[in-house]
């Protein structure tokens, strides 16, 4: 994959930013740092709601975020009464949907956990083609390639998902070995940070 040093550190851009919108408990961080990993994979910029410090105006900031994206990963996996994700979804949708210009080329990816459970809980969503991970980071890995894989303009440039599980192992096994030369901290990471050596990390290695 051609993944140039300047694109590691080159101001985000709407055509290749994608919103992450998930759960950032710590039970989901696995699945959480997958899409991460794989989002550059694809030579994709990854962006979420944990850029952001504290809490102030986080609505807005969420909806500025979004309106930076031209993609969109939303998964709604959990069903125990957390609201923010289906929020965060509708409002990508309604970006998409009531935007002008490039809004207008809003893409989103929906990920449930098992298949067809979201319809239980998003009713509204009929019609549309949930990719159900399972939980499983291999299979997270997978629905997130193949569907970025169909939104790239150099799709043969894409590793397959052999290659790119291989490499995700890799990373995991050396992780902790980057935040030691960085005076990090694994348990610690903040998205920018875990973000940043992912990034680093398929420059060198892919």
């Amino acid at each position: 994959m051609n993944i140039t040093r300047e694109r590691i550190h080159k101001e985000p851009v709407f055509e290749e930013s994608v919103f992450i919108n998930c759960p950032f408990d710590t039970q989901f961080k696995k699945i959480f740092h997958a899409i991460i990993f794989t989002i550059h994979a694809c030579d994709f910029t990854p962006r979420c709601a944990l850029e952001f410090a504290g809490d102030q105006n986080r609505l807005q900031k969420i909806t500025d975020l979004i309106k930076d994206c031209q993609f969109g990963i939303h998964d709604v996996s959990h069903k125990d009464g957390r609201l923010n994700m289906p929020l965060e979804l509708g409002l990508f949708i309604g970006c998409q949907k009531y935007g002008t210009g490039k809004q207008k080329k809003k893409s989103y990816l929906i990920l449930e956990g098992n298949k067809y459970s979201s319809k239980v809980y998003l009713s509204d969503l009929a019609g549309q083609d949930p990719m159900a991970h399972e939980f499983k980071v291999i299979s997270v890995i997978g629905c997130v390639r193949d569907w970025l894989t169909s939104k790239s303009n150099q799709p043969d440039q894409i590793a397959h998902l052999p290659f790119i599980m291989s490499k995700y192992r890799q990373f995991q096994q050396q992780l902790p070995h980057l935040c030691a030369y960085n005076n990090w901290s694994v348990k610690q990471l903040l998205f920018p940070e875990y973000s940043s050596l992912a990034s680093s990390f398929i420059y060198i290695n892919f």
